[in-house]
């Protein structure tokens, strides 16, 4: 995932970044790796089919608006996240 984001930001910083999707690109041990509390511009992120477990190491976002998190397995995180937003 982490590689991915590397991909993804094209020769941008973090802060440039409004919409991130990583759709299919699998996470190791079913966390999400290599996204920053740097992505302070992200509006759109999608992580369908990922393979994540929890949200609990999801950065705060923010001016995050909508947040694609189908076909995943996750059992927590999501109380921790949804307060530290």
């Amino acid at each position: 995932m982490d590689k991915r984001i590397h991909l993804e930001l094209q020769n941008r910083t973090p802060s440039d970044v409004k919409e991130l999707v990583l759709d299919n690109c699998q996470s190791y041990e079913g966390k999400i790796e290599g996204l920053t509390d740097e992505f302070e511009e992200l509006e759109f992120l999608s992580t369908i089919n990922v393979g994540l477990t929890s949200v609990a190491n999801l950065p705060k976002l923010n001016k995050l608006k909508k947040l694609e998190l189908s076909d995943n397995r996750i059992s927590g995180g999501l109380e921790y996240w949804q307060k530290s937003v």
